[in-house]
């Protein structure tokens, strides 16, 4: 029982784990995407 409980709780770190780094990489696609968008207008309004 101790160990199956130990790798359910590894599982929900490894799974709470890949969300963190699934939101750390979207919101660094987002940032990156929006100075892309920010550029772009800036570039096509000169």
């Amino acid at each position: 029982m101790v160990t199956i409980t130990f790798k359910k709780q590894k599982i929900e770190f490894y799974i709470c784990f890949d969300l963190i780094l699934n939101v750390i990489a979207v919101i660094s696609l987002a940032f990156i995407l929006q100075n892309n968008v920010w550029r772009y207008i800036a570039e096509s309004r000169l």
